[in-house]
């Protein structure tokens, strides 16, 4: 995550935190450390998440912290430790006071993201704890700080006003400032670890005090995968359902790190689903309720409010990686950024909009409706596989060097619906159709990678038209050099295509085959 802040730590479970703290004092000398008393404090700690887990679905605790002079929140991701150390993203921001209003109020980069996860929902506490700690800070023979150690005695609260705890957890903390100063503490850590007789944690406090309120990581629903029994018997309309009940379920597995935007991928997989969604509705819409086409208008509309930033997304990171070879191109990412900073708050308005809320409910209650006269889907995939391929198979054979822009667009957007029928089929036709999916996968990422490199160099004109007066000299003429290696991309796939093409025409034929055998063992 380009520019988060990140946390270095050890975390260590003690029997005797006495022993601990004279090991360090007697020890660390001798790993060229000087330790330093730096204080304790009592802490009171609630954690914070909205009432469908939004944070915890992200991979992400958010906490309130509040000691006798000081109130801070804190949003942290749930890397797991490896190799006995943890390296995950960690924001913090002192707070007026340790709540929730005040974190919702707050200016800074915890209260950005605790706003747009909660939306419109609000913030409740799951769970609190109370931690006495002793901090020890470690310098190196230069005297630079490196980190510090932390001796924390917590107990995980039965409730937010308790004083006594339902479990006591003894830990020494060893905190890094940076991967040079991790490489420095390792050595002191293992040491201490044997003569301390400290073993890894196992779990992080956040674990221990969910565990301790009944808590269960949230997650959406999996649907099994289909038994061999199944594939004979499933109906069209049944296979339809499934499609849909799995995509709506991408969505809302997405949506919470789509709406903290600190990882581009969530917010591409959520789009991802919402165009499988629409294309599911198109394709199987002879077995779908009435209820069903309208919900293409909103799915089109989710779409494009998760597309701006989307779109803006690859252009900055793509500006970004240039900008590292070309710093002309610099304010360019920067006015790109603040663009970007528009177009989120008009996604998040759209995902706290109730017409976002109904087409989630929409889309469930499609998902467990019936279908009346359900034909077994092996009679009836062939024919829908065929006519995507028949449409895919009409532009894509017509495709040359030469062929305009809009032809390559055009083939892009029929592939895109093949290729999601194929993936709605897969469990059907096991190997075959895997394989075709690998195949127009490959088809997808080239005309994809062309249409990219089509519309940022459109963005590029665009922006040099209308914000040329913004930007220096020296950056309008990278942006002309950089559209020239957009358009070299765009010529470079164009060579590649027919190989690729010739793939999947390889790929369909035995897919075709499969089809065709699935289906007259299904009318025997």
């Amino acid at each position: 995550m380009r520019g988060a802040p990140q946390e270095i730590e050890w975390q260590l479970d003690a029997t005797d935190l006495e022993g601990v703290a004279r090991w360090l004092r007697d020890t660390a000398l001798s790993h060229s450390l000087t330790v330093t008393p730096a204080g304790e404090a009592l802490m009171r700690d609630r954690y914070i998440d909205t009432a469908d887990r939004r944070a915890w679905r992200a991979g992400y605790t958010m906490r309130l912290r509040e000691t006798a002079d000081d109130a801070e929140a804190t949003l942290k991701g749930m890397a797991s430790s490896r190799e006995g150390i943890r390296r995950r993203t960690e924001w913090n921001e002192r707070l007026l006071q340790a709540s929730c209003e005040a974190l919702l109020a707050a200016p800074g980069a915890v209260g950005r993201r605790a706003r747009a996860l909660a939306g419109r929902q609000p913030l409740v506490v799951l769970f609190a704890i109370k931690t006495f700690r002793r901090r020890f800070r470690l310098e190196d023979c230069d005297g630079r700080y490196v980190g510090e150690v932390a001796l924390d005695e917590t107990s995980v609260l039965a409730d937010v006003a308790a004083e006594s705890g339902v479990e006591d957890i003894r830990r020494v903390e060893v905190e890094a400032v940076d991967e040079a100063a991790a490489a420095t503490l390792a050595p002191l850590v293992e040491e201490m670890r044997l003569a301390c007789e400290l073993g890894d944690s196992q779990r992080s406090k956040f674990e221990a005090g969910a565990r301790a309120a009944g808590l269960e990581r949230p997650s959406v629903a999996v649907l099994p995968p289909l038994s061999n029994a199944d594939r004979r018997r499933i109906g069209i309309g049944a296979l339809a359902r499934r499609v849909i009940d799995e995509q709506r379920a991408a969505v809302l597995a997405h949506e919470p790190g789509t709406r903290l935007g600190d990882d581009p991928e969530a917010l591409h997989d959520m789009r991802v689903a919402t165009r499988r969604l629409r294309s599911a509705l198109r394709l199987f819409r002879a077995w779908l309720p009435p209820e069903a086409p309208p919900l293409r208008e909103q799915l089109r509309w989710l779409a494009g409010a998760l597309g701006e930033v989307r779109d803006l997304d690859v252009q900055i990171e793509r500006i970004e990686a240039f900008a590292e070879a070309e710093p002309d191109l610099e304010p360019l990412a920067a006015l790109l950024r603040i663009r970007r900073d528009g177009a989120r708050e008009r996604m998040l308005a759209a995902l706290d909009d109730p017409r976002y809320e109904a087409l989630l409910g929409a889309l469930e209650y499609l998902a467990a409706s019936a279908t009346e006269g359900d034909a077994p889907a092996l009679t009836e995939a062939p024919a829908l596989l065929a006519r995507q391929w028949r449409r895919f198979n009409r532009l894509a054979r017509q495709l040359d060097a030469d062929s305009p822009d809009e032809d390559y667009h055009a083939t892009r957007v029929v592939g895109k619906r093949l290729r999601y029928a194929v993936e709605f089929v897969a469990p059907l036709y096991g190997k075959r159709a895997g394989r075709m999916r690998a195949a127009t996968t490959g088809v997808q990422d080239r005309l994809g990678a062309h249409q990219d490199a089509a519309v940022a160099i459109e963005q590029l004109r665009a922006l040099a038209g209308d914000a040329g007066g913004q930007l220096p000299a020296a950056t309008l003429f990278a942006m002309g050099a950089l559209a020239e290696r957009y358009a070299a991309g765009m010529a470079a796939e164009r060579e590649a295509f027919p190989e690729v093409y010739r793939r999947v025409r390889l790929r369909w034929r035995a897919l075709e085959r499969r089809a065709a055998r699935g289906k007259k063992r299904a009318r025997r």
